[in-house]
């Protein structure tokens, strides 16, 4: 090396040792000939010039940037030692006489200077926030896994099926998920979706979705998402709907109609509508028959005239019974078989319709011919 650059450098180390001044324990020398108390540490400046010591923050409590309006200066006491150093999170504030109390971050957290009681904040985006309830970090509610151990690192935590969730945070498996509804299929894998268990119905999404089936019915398929997915033990039982709480004999029948064999089926061409319990309920005639007895009297079916039908549940005279062929007479007491009306011909059977007779025939076509005249006119 050149000798004179060599004695420049000696000369301004020399000159820079020259200019540093001496400061007291826990001090140091600002670079202006003023020396100031070391960040964490407080007291006037007595304290930090030669032969002085500056005082030790409480704890792991730190002061701000060393400065003469800061921590040195006269009258200070711990109450100047009002922040936490990064990585770690204020507990209680600082107070007259009274030093910030400071923590440590939980692991896979980390915080900036704290000047206020606050919380760290956990590396995963997805862990629940930590508070006064929450002290590790954990998956938030709604998730499972294991959180991210490093800052930016990708979550860890993966969100449960659709329409589940978790108790609380730091789950760590998809069997922590339980769909919303009670009385639902466990969750097993990341791959389920939620269904109600068997013997219920409905939408396991939400809460209280899954409804118990009706008495007297099962659904031995968990999934169902409808009342109709339950069956009644009893096959002549009616087919459920919408709010029924409870299996029903179906029309015919009569019964409690909750276990198997419970509905018997009306006798006598009788008939019942659905929920009959009684062989009373049997009350009105079956399909193709009509009340022939008198009103009042016990009810007596009488079957239809031949060529002829009604409907079940039939409460009326023969008048309920209606004939095949639309052109024939209406049937009554006076006239109880089936009969083509007049201007036809047949016996109103199929195998002999009613038809309309020629001399009809005639006087429709007539019509028929004077109706276009009028038109084209």
């Amino acid at each position: 090396m050149n000798k004179a650059v060599f004695a420049l450098i000696a000369l301004l180390a020399f000159t820079g040792v020259a200019n540093a001044i001496a400061c007291g324990t826990n001090a140091t020398d600002n670079g202006s000939g003023t020396c100031l108390c070391n960040q964490g540490y407080y007291g006037d400046t007595t304290a930090a010039a030669v032969g002085g010591t500056c005082t030790k923050c409480d704890g792991s409590a730190t002061t701000d940037t060393p400065g003469l309006n800061t921590n040195t200066k006269s009258g200070l006491d711990k109450g100047v030692c009002n922040r936490c150093p990064a990585n770690q999170y204020m507990t209680a504030a600082a107070g007259t006489n009274l030093a910030a109390t400071c923590s440590a971050c939980p692991p896979n957290s980390q915080s900036a200077i704290q000047t206020a009681p606050g919380f760290c904040i956990c590396y995963d985006t997805n862990a629940a926030v930590l508070s006064q309830t929450v002290s590790t970090c954990g998956c938030k509610i709604g998730t499972y896994g294991t959180v991210a151990t490093t800052s930016g690192a990708a979550t860890g935590c993966q969100t449960c099926p659709a329409g589940s969730t978790t108790s609380a945070s730091g789950k760590t498996a998809v069997t922590d998920c339980a769909c919303n509804s009670t009385n639902s299929v466990a969750i097993a894998a990341s791959t389920d979706t939620c269904k109600c268990a068997a013997n219920y119905y409905g939408d396991a999404t939400i809460s209280g979705g899954c409804v118990a089936c009706p008495t007297g019915s099962a659904a031995s398929t968990p999934g169902q998402t409808a009342i109709t997915g339950c069956t009644c033990a009893d096959a002549k039982a009616a087919t459920l709907a919408a709010g029924d709480t409870t299996c029903k004999c179906r029309a015919g029948t009569y019964g409690t109609g909750v276990t198997s064999g419970s509905c018997s089926d009306c006798t006598s061409n009788t008939w019942s509508t659905a929920g009959a319990t009684a062989a009373a309920g049997c009350n009105s005639c079956a399909a193709n028959y009509y009340q022939s007895s008198a009103s009042g009297a016990p009810l007596t079916c009488g079957a239809c005239p031949t060529d002829s039908k009604s409907a079940a549940g039939s409460k009326t005279d023969i008048s309920a019974c209606t004939c095949n062929d639309t052109n024939a007479n209406t049937l009554s007491s006076s006239a109880n078989t089936c009969t083509c009306k007049t201007g036809y011909t047949g016996s109103a059977s199929a195998a002999s319709p009613c038809k309309a007779n020629s001399t009809n025939a005639v006087v429709l076509s007539i019509f028929g011919a004077l109706l276009s005249l009028v038109v084209l006119i």
